[in-house]
């Protein structure tokens, strides 16, 4: 049996729709990177995580904008600015930065900041007003 003329417009709307929603999230898709990954990448959306580095903060409050010290999983260090919205690192352990490379430093225009939780105990194991229920993860994302 034959479709129709409508069965064949309804299957090419289909199909168009289709390919839209796949590229539209193929092009938004941001992969992880380590730091050698991201300076031999192009791209402003890459996903750098890193370990915060204690006691490298610095505010520059003129330009908007927040530098620190970080390392990937390898142990590779890496200087990060962030520039847009203040951020409070005082008690992040953990960052994931989106932006590029731009010569020796991350730029970040996203920044998602992983803080230990009050859920959390000394070991990682759950704290007293945990109430028997595990671990909690504090995280906040900050745009520029």
């Amino acid at each position: 049996m034959a479709l129709r003329a409508s069965g064949w417009v309804t299957l090419a709307v289909v199909a168009v729709a289709s390919t839209a929603v796949f590229v539209s999230f193929s092009q938004g898709a941001s992969p992880y990177v380590t730091v050698s990954q991201a300076r031999s990448m192009s791209g402003d959306r890459l996903h750098l995580a890193c370990d915060l580095i204690p006691g490298t903060v610095k505010t520059d409050f003129a330009n908007h904008s927040v530098s620190f010290d970080a390392k990937d999983e390898k142990g590779t260090l890496v200087t990060i600015v962030h520039k847009g919205d203040p951020v409070n690192l005082k008690d992040a352990t953990r960052v994931v930065a989106v932006g590029s490379f731009k010569g020796d430093v991350f730029e970040s225009s996203q920044l998602l900041v992983k803080c230990p939780s009050k859920y959390e105990g000394e070991s990682g194991k759950p704290g007293k007003n945990a109430g028997g229920y595990g671990t909690k993860p504090t995280e906040g994302t900050v745009k520029g």
